[in-house]
């Protein structure tokens, strides 16, 4: 299986990174040496992220960011999962088609975690909020999606 693949989109040409590929192409690479928190493996520096990609990028509120783009992720795996169309998916979370687009291609703004919660309720998922102590000065931000 491959690390990554190609995607011709408008006359150009991304690379799309499988949610491993940093894994996969470390463990086959043939050079390899860190250096406090970087990698470098054949001549290319990786620097190892914090979790959170919209942090990393300095987006400001980054942990709702991460939260809406999990919660979207759930609600494009429950309608893949069910084999609904968007069509047939808006009628049963109460948005259009073209939201339910949006979602599927990622664009959450414009939709609060309240109305994309409401929408993967109403795919028949529930949803526990758990509440505890945080390890330092500040909480953390966490969703974890449990097995179905």
């Amino acid at each position: 299986m491959s690390s990554t693949r190609s995607r011709k989109s408008r006359g150009t040409v991304s690379r799309l990174r499988e949610p491993n590929s940093i894994s996969l192409l470390n463990a086959s690479a043939k050079r390899a040496k860190t250096t406090s928190g970087r990698r470098i493996v054949n001549g290319v520096t990786f620097e190892a992220g914090s979790g959170n990609v919209f942090a990393d990028m300095g987006l400001p509120d980054a942990d709702e960011l991460l939260l809406k783009a999990h919660i979207m992720h759930a609600i494009n795996s429950e309608i893949k999962r069910r084999k609904l169309t968007q069509a047939v998916a808006g009628k049963l979370v109460g948005l259009a088609q073209p939201d339910l687009s949006r979602i599927a291609n990622g664009r959450g703004s414009g939709f609060s975690t309240e109305r994309l919660f409401a929408a993967l309720r109403n795919l028949g998922c529930d949803i526990e909020i758990v509440i505890s102590q945080a390890n330092g000065p500040i909480g953390a931000l966490r969703l974890r999606q449990l097995a179905g």
